[in-house]
């Protein structure tokens, strides 16, 4: 926290602070170096640091789920009875992951998936 007093306290009064909610990238970070570089010093970035992270289960149970009902593989289009039974069936075409906790989150769903079903559960071209 006390980067972030050190922050507030050298702006000057023509300066707007621009909260980002996240730890500051190193070696650099990229929001930093674009409001630096394109504000004129007038946008100040104030990285507030997380405190702590803690993934919700009934997320991972839900990605769990959708993963054990083939969600993540191609093939044709769901049948009348995956539809019927709200099976998610090849529901996403690919996974993006935005942080290295999302992928922390989702390396915890696949080690509790059965791994004689994982070639099945995703599709090996899959992006």
């Amino acid at each position: 926290m006390d980067d972030l007093e050190h922050s507030l306290d050298n702006l000057s009064i023509d300066q707007t602070p621009i909260y980002l909610l996240k730890t500051r990238s190193s070696p650099t970070d990229a929001y930093e170096t674009h409001f630096t570089q394109t504000s004129s010093g007038k946008q100040v970035p104030i990285f507030v640091p997380v405190l702590e992270h803690v993934f919700r289960d009934d997320a991972l149970r839900t990605l769990r789920r959708h993963a054990e009902r083939f969600a993540f593989a191609g093939g044709s289009p769901a049948t009348k009875r995956q539809i019927a039974t709200n099976n998610p069936a090849k529901k996403y075409g690919g996974i993006i992951f935005t942080s290295q906790r999302a992928v922390d989150a989702f390396a915890i769903v696949v080690s509790k998936l059965d791994p004689s079903k994982l070639a099945a559960i995703f599709d090996k071209e899959m992006p």
